[in-house]
């Protein structure tokens, strides 16, 4: 464990008025084939009363926010926000995905699917709610500055927002409780969603790397066929290919194709479904899928 912290100045017309050091807490777990590769899952205690520069009044930060969602419904949903594509990508990326897809298919998109499809698997009690925003409407997340610099990420929270509690002087005001206290806290769920992201994590860790540099081809005929780069890795399978109609929130279809480069899916035309690669360990663990990044040479 470690610690990672920044003096910030103070500033009379911002959040911090006083010069404040702000400092994180970090901990590294690494891997013994792929000690390089990192899933890295963050949290804060987002203490803080009414008033976002107020550093006096009591702001215990039981529960960040929405501590008050007790409920039969809500215990049994959570929302997983994705961005649709990479915000780092240039024109040329954009100019491709007019006339080869993938609007809704960059690699946090494809790791909300993952989130969601290892909850049906481990976590048959929960039920994901993908939700295509980067965040909630006009606000921000932990995750959005690893996306802002084209790290794929992710926001797991729950579905209902309780303002009451969320950012909050503790207090009772016309008989509404106010203020994230651990009394508002629903521990039941809370280890649910820590479940979630352990499953998750431990998942992709469990997994082989994703395949590298897919790419798609078959316009203009009634097939469509992947390629990709095969990647090293001592308990690799090989690789499961997904497809899906264009209008689906989720990968509908999947095949194992073994440990091969390319893969042709006679009588299916390209312009009627989405494709995506994963590579697959002996174990059954997969990576996340990953969408063509580019058109496949005509064969």
């Amino acid at each position: 464990m470690s610690f990672e912290g920044a003096l910030v100045p103070g500033s009379e017309r911002g959040r911090i008025r006083e010069d404040t050091w702000v400092v994180n807490v970090m901990a590294i777990q690494r891997g013994t084939v792929h000690p390089n590769r990192y899933i890295i899952m963050s949290g804060d205690i987002d203490s803080r009363p009414s008033d976002a520069s107020d550093g006096v009044t009591d702001a215990p930060g039981a529960n960040d926010n929405a501590s008050g969602m007790a409920g039969v419904i809500e215990d049994n949903t959570f929302r997983v926000f994705s961005e649709p594509t990479p915000f780092t990508d240039d024109l040329d990326a954009h100019r491709r995905r007019r006339t080869t897809g993938g609007e809704v298919d960059g690699p946090s998109r494809q790791i909300a699917r993952y989130v969601a499809r290892i909850t049906d698997q481990y976590i048959p009690s929960l039920d994901a709610i993908m939700i295509y925003r980067l965040d909630r409407f006009g606000r921000g997340g932990h995750h959005r500055p690893f996306n802002d610099r084209g790290f794929p990420g992710v926001r797991i929270m729950e579905t209902h927002e309780y303002y009451p509690r969320q950012h909050q002087d503790v207090r009772v005001e016309d008989g509404v409780e106010y203020g994230d206290v651990i009394e508002g806290v629903n521990f039941d769920y809370a280890a649910r969603l820590t479940a979630v992201n352990a499953a998750t994590m431990a998942s992709i860790a469990w997994g082989p790397p994703a395949p590298a540099n897919v790419a798609i081809g078959g316009a203009v005929r009634a097939s469509a066929f992947l390629v990709w780069d095969r990647i090293e890795h001592p308990d690799l399978a090989g690789y499961k290919v997904y497809w899906r109609e264009t209008t689906a929130p989720q990968w509908q279809h999947a095949r194992f194709v073994g440990d091969v480069g390319e893969y042709t899916f006679e009588g299916l035309v390209i312009d009627n479904y989405l494709f995506g690669v994963a590579s697959v360990a002996r174990d059954g663990n997969e990576s996340p899928v990953v969408f063509p990044g580019g058109v496949a040479p005509r064969r």
